[in-house]
């Protein structure tokens, strides 16, 4: 992808689809909430809660034929030049609103429709654990004890209070 945009890769209906949300610039050198959505009919970029970006696509997203690979993708020479603190995946597009409502939240991992939930808060090794029930773990590669660091996000509590956390990511 170009510096600072944000990409997806991945297959849909069977087809490979790699897609560069054109709209949807990562401010550099902040914390940046990002999601991906995908509804049956189209995939839709949000960048800090806000669609940026959507392109009609149709079909089944593929979960098996390819593992979750998250920075940076052989595959298709694209990397992730930043750090990465929690990833989500839910069995549903989340609408904006809950985008808005949920990003700033620790969750406990027993949210319906949560497949995964990845908090890279630990301070050293290259397993990442599964927060929910369904232990979907994985393995961080390339990774090294000196990659983790503190993460500076500014996360709410469920009174929406701020508060600032030190959380580790790769």
């Amino acid at each position: 992808q170009s510096s600072s945009k944000l990409g997806w890769y991945g297959e849909v209906g069977g087809s490979s689809l790699e897609l560069e949300f054109s709209n949807a610039v990562i401010p550099t050198n902040t914390w940046t909430h990002i999601a991906i959505t995908y509804d049956g009919s189209a995939i839709k970029a949000y960048v800090n809660g806000i669609e940026k970006n959507s392109e009609a696509h149709s079909g089944d997203l593929s979960t098996t034929s390819n593992p979750l690979i998250l920075g940076n993708n052989s595959a298709t020479s694209r990397s992730l030049d930043g750090k990465l603190d929690e990833l989500r995946i839910w069995d549903e597009a989340r609408t904006e609103s809950e985008i808005q409502d949920n990003m700033h939240k620790t969750l406990n991992g027993d949210e319906d429709n949560l497949v995964a939930y990845y908090r890279f808060d630990r301070i050293s090794g290259t397993a990442l654990s599964d927060c929910t029930t369904n232990d979907n773990d994985g393995t961080l590669n390339n990774m090294t004890n000196d990659d983790w660091v503190g993460s500076t996000a500014i996360w709410k509590n469920w009174e929406g209070t701020a508060k600032s956390t030190t959380r580790g990511t790769p």
